[in-house]
């Protein structure tokens, strides 16, 4: 016999104890209101209402109203359970996949950053490394020039001071050749060049000296960088981690909703077993009273 009518059954049982239809009609319209899964409570509260207190059915029915309304609520539990379960799920895969995007992200501007670095680099000792050879050329060439002038000016000095030992009177004296002047000037432009060369080689210190200050930033930036990686790997391993610990509520969730679907079906018989008990027990002093 189905829930609906054995709840009739009864409906009718009682209408004709109370003699009345109006109860009927308002235990009916109250119980359509409710769900399936509300039926055993609706009977439990009407056999309730309709028995004589301090009688044992009037207490049996106080139980299955108990049982009925503690099945209920861990019904409701269960659905509220359920849904949090899925908005965590949702929450965990949104978090994976930004996560995702931001470790790519810094990985391509990691890689990026490097390649600069090496270009910017190699681009650098290049171009400095001409600079040097041209450097040490100029320099070169003009130690010669400077080594050339001081033989040139002593080997002049050395025949001034021969004339000057000849104690010749200063009319009879050699007038001076234009060649000091020509060595003088040689001289000056060698030393004028050997200050652009020393100029050029701080200038050049004062670039290398720049050049590693950038290199030192950009291995700041680099450092920085393997650090947020590495704050990402460990972020990754505490997704996995709770998506393990995710994995294992979910088979707790199945397990508990799978023994509270028994005890459900379990109450249920035992309900429906009583139920037809107490229609029977009302049939039979139904059928006294007629007789």
């Amino acid at each position: 016999m189905g829930n609906g009518g054995i709840v009739i059954i009864w409906l009718v049982v009682v209408a004709r104890l109370c003699q009345t239809q109006g109860i009927v009609c308002l235990i009916w319209e109250w119980v359509k209101g409710f769900e399936l899964a509300d039926l055993d409570l609706c009977r439990a509260m009407a056999y309730s209402l309709s028995s004589p207190r301090g009688q044992p059915e009037g207490a049996a029915a106080a139980a299955a109203l108990a049982v009925a309304g503690q099945n209920a609520g861990q019904n409701s539990q269960s659905h509220v359970d359920g849904a949090d379960l899925f908005d965590l799920q949702h929450k965990v895969k949104s978090l994976e996949a930004k996560l995702q995007e931001k470790a790519e992200e810094l990985r391509q501007q990691a890689a990026s950053l490097h390649e600069h670095h090496r270009d910017k680099m190699a681009a650098l000792r290049a171009r400095h490394q001409g600079e040097i050879t041209t450097l040490q050329a100029e320099v070169a060439a003009l130690e010669q020039r400077l080594a050339d002038a001081r033989d040139g000016t002593s080997g002049s000095q050395h025949s001034g001071s021969t004339s000057g030992s000849t104690n010749l009177p200063e009319a009879e004296r050699l007038p001076a050749l234009p060649e000091d002047d020509t060595l003088k000037a040689r001289l000056d432009t060698a030393l004028r060049d050997k200050k652009k060369a020393e100029d050029a080689r701080i200038h050049l210190e004062s670039t290398l000296e720049e050049l590693q200050r950038e290199v030192e930033d950009l291995q700041a930036k680099n450092e920085a960088l393997e650090s947020s990686v590495g704050k990402v790997e460990e972020l990754s391993a505490g997704l996995t981690e709770s998506e393990s610990a995710r994995h294992s509520l979910e088979q707790e969730l199945t397990q508990v909703r799978a023994e509270l679907v028994r005890t459900k079906h379990r109450l249920l018989d035992q309900l429906d077993a009583n139920h037809v008990a107490i229609l029977s027990f009302f049939l039979f002093l139904f059928f006294s009273k007629s007789t």
